[in-house]
């Protein structure tokens, strides 16, 4: 078998996508599938890039991810990636959060080793997130 060598624009185009979810599953973040979410509820209140602090528990983070609760699709379900300083090394550096367990936090930093994979830069207010992340969430 003849291995053809991709040209640089062929290369150029590529999406990120496995690769990403091969990140993503390396590091304990499961996808349910590769969804475009080219559209957002009126019942969305954060938006991929805010960072929020849950309710009871105290920790902050930021968002990575939305979706619907399969259940009810009325009940959005967050990704929130963790600040490290606001947790023990026990907890996950990911979870999922119901919307109303969570409230916006304004120019607050998170601390996570695994930021940089999400997100470009921190803007003051908000994360801005990565092309392929930008390219899943169009309208955040």
């Amino acid at each position: 078998m003849i291995m053809k060598k991709k040209s640089d624009r062929e290369a150029a185009q590529e999406s990120p996508a496995i690769e990403v979810l091969e990140y993503r599953k390396k590091h304990g973040v499961k996808d349910k599938t590769i969804k475009i979410h080219d559209m957002r509820s009126p019942g969305l209140w954060f938006r991929v890039g805010q960072v929020v602090q849950h309710i009871y528990e105290g920790y902050k983070g930021v968002i990575i991810e939305w979706e619907f609760d399969s259940k009810s699709s009325s009940t959005p379900m967050y990704k929130v990636l963790v600040d490290e300083d606001t947790t023990d090394e026990n907890f996950s550096s990911v979870v999922n959060v119901v919307q109303d367990q969570l409230y916006l936090l304004k120019n607050t930093k998170v601390k996570n080793r695994l930021l940089k994979n999400y997100f470009t830069a921190f803007d003051g207010t908000q994360y801005i997130p990565q092309p392929w992340l930008q390219e899943l969430f169009p309208k955040d």
